[in-house]
């Protein structure tokens, strides 16, 4: 359900896409706007909750998931780089998500990559 309390579908969630906060759309969503972007069909992709289905995404567009500080979560990062590197610190640039489930923050990671890159995936 959206701020108006309007049902979000995957058609309206694939056209409100450049301009949605991915954090606030549940797994399930989530799966569907992933599976739409890749041309996924299988009725049971849950890359959120199915690391089956998560790796090879993971994979093949080397998103980094990095344990968070102090049990904090798990930190994804889409298109990782290194900007700056020190004896003490790794400055990190790419799209960057904090979530307790890491494969959910792999996935937000990457589409929203894909939104602000505007790449097909």
């Amino acid at each position: 359900m959206d701020n108006d309390g309007e049902f979000l579908t995957a058609s309206s969630l694939r056209s409100q896409r450049h301009h949605m906060n991915h954090n606030a759309l549940n797994d399930q969503q989530i799966d569907s706007l992933i599976a739409d972007a890749l041309g996924i069909t299988h009725p049971h992709f849950s890359p959120c909750n199915n690391i089956n289905d998560a790796w090879p995404i993971i994979e093949k567009y080397n998103l980094a998931l990095i344990p968070g500080h102090e049990n904090q979560g798990w930190i994804a990062i889409a298109f990782p780089g290194i900007l700056s590197k020190t004896k003490q610190t790794i400055e990190l640039a790419g799209s960057q998500v904090i979530e307790s489930n890491p494969l959910r923050a792999a996935m937000i990671a990457l589409l929203r990559a894909q939104t602000v890159l505007q790449l097909d995936v």
